[in-house]
């Protein structure tokens, strides 16, 4: 019954009212968009502030580590400032963390600490409002649970620091050798080694997930976009067609009555079906042909009258046909024409604007699409990282341009499924890769491996695949995507690094050999200087010529601190191969 009021009471609104309603939905909607497009900005935008945070995060982990082993080498104070130094970006970040996790947040302490932690400030409140509205969801609470877990990893080194720093500063540890004192030191800094690889698996995976996220969130966002701008052309399309279909209505029951007035039947009358200016309209018509039938005096005047309102009618007709004709184009993507505006600024004209708007809305939103997928694309090209998804439900395989320029085959003469996905990969590793793949379907874990892959023309590359799985409420595989990236040049890198490791390792066992013979060589000649000093020494004990004497002393201690030095250089060529011992 409400429903059938409200539409009664719509009905019988003026053209304008109904027109100017339409246009207010449609301005609400467009508001609506705009304010989902400015929020899906600003979200993305603080997820690439969250990666840069990390960045840094990162580098300063990385400095403050390389900080503390310059430091048991060197054993100055600078290098123990500059781990601090770099551990306040860390500490800055420790503190935001703790801040957050609380029920009721100091949001200015959390502000204090992302500043302290290198972050610019223009990006802070977008950081802090992606972290509490998105906490819950699973990629957001993912990270944070990375980033916790790495927080509580790296507050291990600054205990590791202070032992150090401890160990340094003791007096006994001074007056002990120095080799013994740097083997303490080493032992301390080992402990290091541990910390600095979880912390590079955790900054990992918090950039994985972090970008899963952000990738997730820009799906959302396309879909609701999309959703939206769906609504806007479907609401205006109907609110349009309706309002439209009420007028033509009225304007054809009234053409229909003048056609017949033109016969001469003055008995007919316009239907009035609101009362809105086409009705009055109608009702109007009707007043007029009751009196063209009181009065045949006014048949000239009437029938002027009556062909000026059809001339408008038939106009007002054609006005409504192109509306109708744009609104067909629009659905149909098509914004090459534009509504000509007259200079009447009636109601028709009020709804070409309105289309209009609503075309250059559409036509702006499509090409940010078609942007946005661009960007994409040339992303991926710079990293040489290539993408699928492989949807278990109908077997079909998605490529990324990219992927198919690193398996270097064409889109168009290669068929993209796992049959001849494993026929590229290199004979010896296609069992391996296929029983990685198949555990992982097995287990619903992801999977990361390294294999390599043999193009077209026989050259062979090293790719590192990574894949996830996703099921559905019923624990069922329904889908897997992955990257694959292209790091030959990597691993060539550490190879090389690998052969110029074993080259000086061979290099120090020779300078070893040469340096245990070069000291056993020199050792001869001063034992015999120093046998015959005391020999001289003995003989002439007697005599009291202090200037002999005192040439003699010298000989003797010359000789003696010589062969010190020697020993001492034949021990300091041992140090490495001691400690490679000790450690064994």
């Amino acid at each position: 019954m409400a429903k059938i009021s409200l539409f009664k009471w719509f009905k019988n609104l003026s053209v304008a009212k109904k027109l100017y309603s339409v246009v207010g939905i449609m301005a609400v909607l467009i508001v609506v968009e705009l304010g989902t497009l400015y929020f899906s900005v600003h979200t993305l935008s603080s997820v690439r502030a969250f990666v840069g945070a990390e960045g840094l995060w990162s580098k300063s982990q990385k400095d403050a580590i390389y900080s503390l082993r310059k430091y048991s080498q060197s054993h100055e104070g600078e290098d123990e400032k500059a781990f601090y130094d770099f551990m306040k970006v860390p500490l800055g970040h420790h503190k935001t963390l703790l801040e957050l996790l609380k029920n009721n947040p100091n949001l200015d302490l959390a502000r204090q600490g992302l500043i302290e932690g290198g972050n610019h400030p223009e990006d802070i409140d977008g950081m802090i409002k992606l972290f509490t509205r998105f906490k819950n969801v699973s990629y957001i609470n993912e990270s944070i649970n990375i980033w916790s877990e790495a927080d509580s990893v790296i507050a291990q080194l600054i205990p590791i620091a202070e032992k150090l720093h401890a160990e340094i500063a003791n007096p006994t540890t001074q007056t002990i050798t120095s080799s013994t004192s740097q083997f303490y030191l080493d032992e301390i800094i080992s402990e290091i080694e541990p910390i600095n690889k979880k912390l590079t698996i955790l900054e990992n995976d918090f950039s994985y997930t972090l970008g899963e996220g952000a990738r997730w969130l820009e799906n959302i966002i396309l879909k609701l976009l999309l959703a939206i701008a769906l609504t806007v052309e479907l609401s205006g399309l109907l609110l349009t067609y309706f309002v439209v279909k009420g007028i033509t209505k009225g304007l054809r029951e009234i053409t229909n009555a003048s056609k017949s007035i033109a016969l001469k039947d003055f008995n007919v009358r316009a239907q009035v079906f609101s009362n809105d200016e086409i009705g009055q309209l109608a009702m109007a018509f009707n007043e007029m042909t009751a009196e063209l039938s009181d009065s045949v005096q006014k048949e000239k005047q009437s029938n002027e009258e009556l062909e000026f309102r059809i001339n408008y009618i038939q106009e007002h007709d054609k006005r409504t046909l192109d509306i109708m004709d744009a609104l067909i184009k629009t659905t149909q993507f098509d914004f090459s024409e534009k509504l000509t505006i007259s200079d009447r600024g009636d109601e028709l004209d009020a709804i070409a604007v309105g289309l209009n708007t609503m075309s250059e809305e559409l036509e702006f939103h499509l090409q940010q699409l078609n942007s946005s997928e661009a960007k994409l694309k040339d992303a991926q090209y710079l990293t040489h990282v290539g993408s699928w998804e492989w949807n278990i439900v109908d077997n079909t395989l998605v490529w990324s341009d990219e992927l198919y320029r690193i398996f270097g085959v064409e889109k168009e003469n290669f068929e993209a499924n796992y049959e001849n996905y494993l026929n590229c990969i290199h004979p010896e590793d296609r069992e391996f890769l296929n029983g990685i793949v198949q555990k992982a379907y097995q287990d619903h874990q992801p999977f990361d491996v390294y294999h390599r892959l043999v193009l077209p023309n026989g050259e062979e590359r090293t790719i590192n695949g990574r894949g996830k799985i996703f099921l559905n409420d019923e624990e069922e595989i329904i889908r897997m995507t992955g990257t694959g990236q292209d790091v030959t040049e990597q691993k060539n890198a550490e190879n090389k690094l690998n052969e110029y490791n074993i080259e000086l390792e061979i290099k120090n066992k020779e300078l070893a050999q040469f340096a245990y013979a070069a000291s056993h060589d020199l050792q001869e000649p001063l034992r015999t200087i120093s046998n015959f000093t005391n020999l001289l020494a003995r003989k002439l004990e007697n005599n009291h010529d202090e200037e002999t004497n005192k040439y003699i002393s010298l000989i003797s201690g010359g000789a003696e601190r010589m062969s010190n030095r020697i020993f001492d250089l034949l021990e300091y060529s041992r140090i490495g191969k001691d400690i490679s011992k000790s450690a064994t």
